[in-house]
């Protein structure tokens, strides 16, 4: 095997291997995004189900509190206490929602790691390719150079005599 086919089976093989790593990176970054996403969903059903074990809290809250006049004698869903039990359902429901908006900034905040993640994975793919045909133009321009074609053969190097100009006559 002559070094022309070493070197142009190395550079292949170099550039194969940059596009491999973009392309692994890019699947890495598509697994945390998926991971991201799941995780999201999980904050976003905590907030729900946190909201509804505040709810039945603040609902047995109220309850027990309703026994707790009758059995004192207090008219219940009346007076004072339907004012009571009104300012604490409204502090139950203002808990709940704080749960669940709590829930969904998490989710927001992860959706967004997953965003990030699959443009770093798309951007890795991108560079992987990129870098793997400067790899091969890189290869190409030290073969040729070292085969003498910028310097002593035809090329674009302005060290070469101009080309000789024939005149020809016709007739």
């Amino acid at each position: 095997m002559s070094w022309v086919t070493t070197s142009v089976v190395m550079a292949g093989a170099n550039a194969y291997g940059q596009i491999q790593s973009g392309n692994m990176a890019g699947k890495q970054a598509q697994m945390q995004a998926m991971q991201s996403d799941w995780l999201a969903e999980q904050a976003h059903d905590d907030g729900l189900r946190q909201a509804a074990i505040i709810r039945r809290a603040g609902a047995r809250q109220v309850s027990e509190s309703n026994a707790a006049y009758a059995g004192a004698g207090v008219s219940v869903g009346q007076g004072s206490a339907l004012d009571l039990e009104r300012q604490t359902m409204r502090e139950v429901q203002q808990d709940a929602f704080q749960a669940i908006l709590n829930g969904d900034r998490q989710a927001r905040g992860l959706q967004l790691e997953g965003v990030n993640a699959r443009t770093q994975g798309s951007m890795a793919r991108t560079a992987g390719r990129i870098n793997a045909a400067t790899s091969l133009m890189s290869s190409a321009s030290a073969g040729l150079k070292s085969s003498g074609w910028r310097s002593n053969g035809p090329g674009f190097s302005n060290t070469q005599a101009p080309a000789p100009v024939e005149i020809r006559k016709f007739g």
